[in-house]
């Protein structure tokens, strides 16, 4: 895994920029302060056990979503926050970019084996 400055900076931390992972599954963006990720849904789904069931999951949360005190690092919208009820997790999502802001922990609820798939 390589890592690189970013010039994106934290939605959580205000003066953090964040830095970009490269791994063989694909590129993030992770805040060294806070360790929060931003993270593309495709990606998620692309290290899944099943990706199929991953999109679907990930698809629940766009029947509700609701504005956070957030915005995207990348399109400077806002972010919301949306549920996905089969798998009892909150992530927060750029609606515009199709990408969550989240962390290691909410990522393993979703899916056990996700934080392992990811930073390998």
């Amino acid at each position: 895994m390589s890592v690189t400055p970013s010039t994106m900076k934290c939605p959580a931390c205000p003066d953090q920029m964040l830095e970009t992972l490269s791994t063989p599954t694909g590129s993030f963006e992770r805040c060294p302060n806070c360790a929060g990720l931003f993270i593309a849904q495709e990606l998620v789904a692309a290290a899944s056990q099943d990706r199929t069931q991953c999109l679907q999951a990930l698809g629940e949360m766009n029947s509700l979503l609701l504005p956070s005190d957030k915005w995207c690092p990348k399109c400077l919208q806002k972010l919301s926050d949306g549920r996905v009820r089969s798998r009892g997790v909150i992530f927060m999502l750029c609606s515009q970019c199709q990408v969550l802001w989240t962390s290691l922990e909410t990522l393993h609820r979703f899916e056990e084996t996700l934080d392992r798939s990811i930073l390998i």
